[in-house]
């Protein structure tokens, strides 16, 4: 989750970099002394600390510090501190100017801040190799390969109020975009279908099933009541307290898939993908050691 959330923060601040000039500096279209203007005096403020950035050179040192301890996050190198200084620099970037603001940016948000709360260096970290050099003094290949850091008294399940957030949060989402889905074409089961004549929106993917002929009336009945079924389903496996082994391991795979073919076909924004790295977190401790044992079948020796 960490690295995909770090990477997730990469890609989104890459993207704004060319538009630095245009939208994110005084010689752009809201320079700071306008943005105080049309806010008011007594208007509720956005948190932002590109408003106090004059100069384009300025704002292309504040994208670079974000860059770099996005990239920081995504390594678990200085965990902490640097999901610390990426919630910064993110909220700064998306509170420039709020109204290039879309629902992906606010659910980028929301993760990065509820995630500041876990323990996500842990693992498959900077911090984490660090830890272990430092405990573990490995004089043979033998003593590498076990799992002598493993058996310290470190839980392999984490319990915690954060977590549950997470789900809600993930489950407060869909929920809300079933809410949501109430108009004629939801109704008649066509919304996917006129999704793929959004030229505007469409990917080259997209552009190929459109012109291809791939998604008939029939099959976007099938697809748009699945997805409605799905939305209203998904809160409930997620914080449903049985049988979560399971109710999570359906969501995962099921929503991740629905997210990729969505983020393929259809330029939204981050949304997509940040479902995708929020969605990671349903993956329990079980999980990995059944991906372990498979990686296991793939390996003719120890590891090294």
């Amino acid at each position: 989750f960490r690295v995909a959330l770090g990477f997730v923060c990469l890609i989104d601040i890459l993207r704004r970099i060319p538009y630095i000039e245009v939208f994110y500096s005084r010689e752009g279209v809201a320079p700071n002394y306008f943005m105080s203007e049309i806010s008011g005096r007594y208007s509720s403020k956005a948190f932002t600390f590109l408003s106090s950035l004059n100069t384009v050179t300025e704002v292309n040192i504040f994208f670079l510090i974000a860059v770099l301890f996005s990239f920081f996050l995504m390594i678990g190198y200085k965990t902490k501190l640097s999901h610390i200084i990426t919630i910064i620099t993110i909220l700064s970037i998306h509170n420039r100017l709020i109204i290039l603001e879309n629902g992906g940016d606010l659910v980028l948000n929301n993760f990065l801040i509820w995630a500041a709360f876990l323990p996500l260096g842990k693992r498959f970290s900077f911090d984490r190799v660090l830890s272990s050099l430092r405990d573990i003094r490995d004089n043979s290949p033998k003593s590498l390969n076990s799992e002598t850091l493993e058996a310290k008294d470190e839980p392999r399940s984490y319990w915690g109020l954060a977590y549950f957030a997470c789900l809600l949060q993930l489950a407060i989402i869909y929920l809300f975009n079933y809410f949501n889905k109430d108009g004629n074409t939801w109704e008649q089961g066509t919304s996917i279908y006129y999704f793929y004549h959004l030229d505007t929106f469409l990917t080259p993917l997209g552009n190929f099933v459109k012109e291809f002929g791939l998604m008939p009336l029939a099959l976007s009945k099938i697809l748009t009541y699945m997805t409605m079924c799905l939305e209203v389903l998904v809160p409930f496996l997620l914080l449903i307290p049985v049988l979560t082994l399971w109710t999570r391991r359906f969501t995962l795979i099921t929503m991740i898939g629905f997210h990729v073919i969505i983020g393929i076909s259809l330029y939204i924004g981050m949304f997509s993908w940040i479902m995708v790295a929020a969605l990671l977190l349903l993956l329990s401790s079980r999980d990995i050691d059944l991906l372990r044992r498979l990686l296991k079948k793939f390996s003719k020796g120890p590891y090294i």
